[in-house]
């Protein structure tokens, strides 16, 4: 028995193995909560897209609500919302009070109440509903609006930062709460590093990270013994590796495909950089201050300012200012002591962030919200 009166841990994503924060939440509190004796289930919307599966343990099941696309050419007929509140009516019926539901994204919330699930009923399951973007982007959107209307009744409605709490009360959401996301642990530590700063990110349109791109054309001039290196995976890669060669940067600037050994890429860098137009907590930033690595980062929402503190642990400068980017790649480049000591203060300020310690948040909030 865990202790909490919960037994099973449903993860509900739209795409579970999709590459970024969402999977890697997964990954780093399934891990946890399996070790504390809980049994891991994930639930998927939509069928897995591009080769990035999630590496989980083999007793995870999974289950997908929407079919294949085998099985949409098979039937043209198909009805694909149909047969994905058909297949959710069966997992439903399992459900009961010591389950645990943490809902990922707000679609899936959505196609789980049309499919009959009621936040209302107190003898179904514990439902905790995430948005693991900013405030700012959902009220940019138009997530807030749907925020507020599927996650009003659930159990606890959990944000990412203090100052997004604030934000969601203030919108009229009252049960919210701020839960960071864990963070793997590395055995990262100072040593000899490479003269690279690296980038952990999609390569898709919300990461800018053509901007790196471009602030690395001026970083380059004075530090051309330096490298960029970009790992990822995504949409945008032909446009980037366009504007690479276009600049002339190819032998500095390198597209690396997915981080196999995330710890291991970090242990030897130098620099993490981060050019997004808008995160959540991101959790690149911090595994980069597991290992020691202080981040330059544009100011692009609370959760940036919660983790990174200008001067102290990083850099942060302002949103799409390229020139003050590069700037600030070049004073820590030419200040190695000064990395050193951003890093170890940013190392020290991230072990908060570590599985254990959200895990027993995470447990608290089971028995607070037990039904």
């Amino acid at each position: 028995m865990t202790g909490t009166g919960i037994r099973r841990v449903w993860f509900v994503a739209t795409d579970p193995d999709r590459l970024g924060g969402v999977s890697s939440f997964i990954t780093v509190l399934g891990r946890a909560l399996a070790g504390r004796g809980y049994e891991i289930r994930l639930l998927g919307v939509e069928q897995p897209r591009g080769n990035y599966p999630l590496i989980r343990p083999a007793d995870w099941q999974q289950t997908v609500l929407f079919p294949t696309q085998a099985e949409r050419d098979a039937d043209p007929e198909l009805d694909a919302h149909a047969y994905g509140l058909e297949r959710f009516a069966a997992v439903k019926a399992d459900w009961g009070p010591e389950d645990l539901i943490i809902c990922c994204h707000v679609w899936p919330m959505e196609i789980m109440i049309a499919g009959g699930l009621n936040p209302r009923d107190r003898t179904g399951p514990v439902i905790i509903g995430q948005y693991h973007g900013s405030f700012h982007a959902a009220e940019s959107g138009r997530d807030l609006r749907r925020i507020k209307k599927i996650f009003k009744d659930v159990d606890q409605f959990c944000c990412l930062t203090e100052a997004d709490t604030v934000s969601y009360r203030r919108a009229g959401l009252n049960n919210v709460i701020a839960m960071p996301n864990p963070v793997p642990l590395n055995d990262a530590r100072d040593g000899d590093r490479d003269k690279v700063v690296v980038s952990l990110g999609r390569y898709s349109p919300e990461k800018s990270l053509d901007h790196l791109i471009k602030a690395w054309r001026t970083v380059t001039e004075r530090h051309p013994d330096w490298r960029l290196r970009l790992y990822g995976a995504g949409p945008k890669e032909p446009l980037l590796r366009e504007l690479i060669d276009r600049l002339g940067l190819g032998d500095v600037v390198t597209l690396d495909g997915i981080a196999a050994d995330v710890g291991g890429v970090l242990a030897r860098s130098s620099l993490h950089a981060m050019s997004s137009q808008t995160e959540g907590l991101p959790i690149s930033i911090i595994e980069a201050a597991m290992a020691g690595v202080p981040t330059v980062t544009y100011d692009s929402s609370p959760g940036i300012r919660a983790i990174v503190r200008d001067g102290a642990t990083g850099r942060i400068v302002p949103k799409n200012d390229v020139d003050a980017l590069a700037a600030a790649f070049g004073e820590l480049i030419e200040d190695a002591d000064l990395r050193t000591r951003l890093g170890s203060a940013a190392r020290a300020e991230a072990e908060q962030y570590a599985p254990e310690p959200i895990a027993d948040r995470w447990e608290d909030l089971m028995r607070t919200a037990l039904r």
